[in-house]
C-alpha cells in the first residue's frame, strides 16, 4: 500500500496520527520498517482494545495477516465504531485508501476515549491496592497519602463488624475460686480449672459456630435474593431486547457458577458444622465425665444449661439445614428453568434464522424491483413526453416551412439573376451590333462616292463578306447561349430528379415517424397501466 503517491497534505495528516499514536503508548508506530496501513489498524485495533471492555467482535491483529485478512479486520472496525458511541462514520475503503482525513478525528477519539479509560482503571487499581494493603493494618506514607488523594484514605479507613465473645455463664474471681478451692481440697479445684477451660474451649466454638450460621444465613439471603434480582431482570432484558444467544448462554454460564459457588460454601457449612459437632460431643462428653466425678451442684446445674444449649443448637442446625435444602430444591427448579429457557432459546433461534432466510430473500426481491424500476424510470425519463413530443413536433414543421419558404425565395433570386445576366448580355450584343452597324453606314456613307467611282465591285464584295461574318458571329453567339440554357435546362432537370427523389424518402420517413410515433403512444400508455399497478 506504499506504492500509491500520497499527496503532501494527506502526507501531514498521516504524520499527525502516527503522533497521536506514539503520544498515546503505541509505540509500535516508531518501527521503520512496518507499512503505514499497518501502524494506524494495528493504532485502531489497540485504542479499541483499550476503550471496549463489552465489545462482541474479535479484533485480532496480527503483522503477518494477509491482504484479505487486514480488509476483513478493517470492516470489523467500522462496525465496532458505532458501538463504543464513536461520533464520527468511517468507511473501509477509507482505510485501505489512507483517506487521512477522515480517519484523523476517528483516531483522535479513541486516544482520547483510551487515555480516558486507562486513567479511570488505574485510579480504580490504585484504590484496590491501597485498600487491601490498608486491610493489613500497615500505614501509608506521606508521599502515597498525597498521591491517592482524599478519595482513597476513606476505604483504608472504613468501618469493620467485630464479633464479641457471648459469655454465657458468670465465674468468680479467679482469686476468689482458687482460695476457696485451696481451702476446699487442691484436687478439686485443679479439676474446676480445667472445666472452666474446657467451658471456655465450648463457648468459643458455639460462639464460632453461630457466626458461621449467621453468616451463611445472610450469604444465602444475599446470594439468593441477588441471584433472583439478577435472573427476573435478566429474563426481562430478554423479553424486552430479544438478546442473542451467546448472551444467554453467559448468563446461564454465570448462573451455574454462581449456583456452584453457593453449592461448596453450603458444603464447607455442613462440613464445619459436622466437625464443630463433633468437637463439642467430645467436650460434653469429657464435662459430662467430669461432672460425674466431682458431683457438685453447679455443675448439675451448668449441664441443664448446656443440654438446653444443645437442644438449641440441635434445633438450629436442623433449621439450618432445612433452610439449605429448600435453597437446594431453588437452585435446582432454577436450573431446570434455565434447561427449559435454553431450549426456547433454540427454538426461537431456528425460528429467527427461518424469519431471516424469509426477510433475505424479501429484501432481495425488493432490490431487483427497485433496480427494475429504476431501469423503467430512467428509459421513460429518456424519451419526451407526449406534450414535449407535440411541441418537438410543431416546431419542426415551422422549420420546415421557413426552410422551403427560403428555399423558394433564394430559387427565386437566383432565376430574377440569371435571367438579369441574360437580359444584360443580350442587351450589350444588340448595343454593339448597332454600334458596328452605324460605323459601317457612316464608313459606307464617307465611302460610297470612292466606291462608286472606283472600286465598287470590290468594296461591294468586302462590304458583303464583312456582314457575312458579322451574322456568322451573331449566330456563334446565339448558339452559344442556347447550348447555356439547354445546358442548364438539364441541371435543373437533374436538380429536379433529385429533389423528387428526396421528397420520396420524405415520405417515407414520414410514414415511419407516423408508425413510431403510434407505437411510442402505446408504450406510454402501457407504463402508465404499469405505474398505476405498482402504487
Amino acid at each position: 500500500m506504499d506504492g500509491k503517491v500520497i499527496d503532501p497534505e494527506q502526507e501531514e495528516k498521516l504524520i499527525e496520527i502516527l503522533q497521536l499514536l506514539i503520544n498515546a503508548g503505541y509505540f509500535r508506530a516508531k518501527i521503520q520498517g512496518l507499512d503505514i496501513f499497518d501502524k494506524i489498524v494495528g493504532g485502531m485495533v489497540w485504542c479499541i482494545s483499550l476503550c471496549a471492555g463489552n465489545v462482541e467482535v474479535d479484533l485480532l491483529y496480527s503483522e503477518n495477516s494477509t491482504i484479505g485478512q487486514k480488509i476483513t479486520l478493517t470492516e470489523k472496525i467500522v462496525r465496532v465504531l458505532p458501538e463504543i458511541k464513536c461520533p464520527y462514520s468511517l468507511e473501509p475503503h477509507q482505510i485501505q485508501g489512507l483517506d487521512a482525513f477522515h480517519i484523523y478525528p476517528v483516531i483522535k477519539w479513541l486516544v482520547k476515549e483510551a487515555g480516558y479509560v486507562r486513567e479511570k482503571l488505574g485510579d480504580e487499581t490504585l484504590n484496590f491496592s491501597v485498600y487491601q494493603f490498608g486491610q493489613q493494618k500497615w500505614t501509608l506514607g506521606n508521599e502515597l497519602n498525597e498521591i491517592c488523594g482524599s478519595g482513597v484514605l476513606p476505604l483504608v479507613k472504613k468501618s469493620r463488624k467485630v464479633y464479641k465473645r457471648v459469655i454465657r455463664m458468670q465465674y468468680p474471681t479467679e482469686t476468689n475460686t482458687t482460695s476457696k478451692m485451696d481451702e476446699i481440697d487442691p484436687d478439686i479445684s485443679n479439676k474446676f480449672n480445667e472445666d472452666e477451660e474446657i467451658n471456655n474451649s465450648k463457648n468459643e466454638l458455639e460462639e464460632d459456630l453461630l457466626i458461621i450460621q449467621e453468616n451463611d444465613e445472610k450469604s444465602g439471603l444475599i446470594y439468593s435474593s441477588e441471584r433472583d434480582q439478577i435472573i427476573d431482570k435478566k429474563y426481562k432484558e430478554n423479553v424486552r431486547s430479544e438478546q442473542t444467544e451467546d448472551d444467554l448462554e453467559e448468563e446461564l454460564k454465570k448462573l451455574e457458577f454462581e449456583e456452584n459457588y453457593t453449592n461448596t460454601q453450603i458444603e464447607a457449612a455442613e462440613i464445619l458444622l459436622v466437625k464443630l459437632q463433633n468437637d463439642l460431643k467430645i467436650i460434653e462428653e469429657q464435662n459430662i465425665s467430669k461432672e460425674i466425678q466431682s458431683k457438685p451442684k453447679e455443675m448439675l446445674e451448668q449441664m441443664k444449661t448446656l443440654l438446653s444449649e444443645r437442644d438449641e443448637l440441635k434445633s438450629a442446625e436442623r433449621s439450618f439445614k432445612s433452610q439449605c435444602r429448600e435453597e437446594l430444591l431453588k437452585f435446582e427448579q432454577k436450573i431446570k428453568e434455565n434447561n427449559k429457557n435454553e431450549g426456547n432459546l433454540n427454538e426461537n433461534k431456528n425460528g429467527k434464522n427461518l424469519k431471516e432466510k424469509k426477510a433475505e430473500t424479501l429484501y432481495l426481491e425488493i432490490t431487483s424491483l427497485d433496480n427494475e424500476i429504476a431501469r423503467l424510470a430512467r428509459q421513460v425519463g429518456a424519451k419526451p413526453s407526449q406534450a414535449e413530443m407535440a411541441q418537438y413536433q410543431r416546431r419542426f414543421v415551422e422549420l420546415c416551412n421557413q426552410m422551403v419558404s427560403k428555399h423558394h425565395e433564394t430559387k427565386r433570386q437566383y432565376t430574377q439573376y440569371n435571367t438579369l445576366v441574360d437580359v444584360r448580355t443580350f442587351m450589350r450584343q444588340e448595343i454593339d451590333l448597332l454600334d458596328s452597324i452605324d460605323k459601317q453606314r457612316d464608313l459606307l456613307l464617307l465611302f460610297f462616292n470612292y466606291l462608286n467611282t472606283f472600286l465598287f465591285r470590290a468594296s461591294r464584295e468586302e462590304y458583303i463578306d464583312s456582314l457575312l461574318e458579322n451574322l456568322q458571329k451573331i449566330s456563334k453567339g446565339i448558339d452559344e447561349i442556347l447550348d447555356k440554357k439547354l445546358f442548364k435546362k438539364r441541371s435543373i432537370q437533374e436538380q429536379r430528379d433529385q429533389l423528387q427523389e428526396q421528397l420520396q424518402s420524405l415520405l417515407d420517413k414520414q410514414r415511419l415517424y407516423t408508425k413510431t410515433l403510434a407505437e411510442f403512444q402505446q408504450e406510454c400508455q402501457r407504463n402508465e397501466n404499469l405505474r398505476q399497478k405498482i402504487e
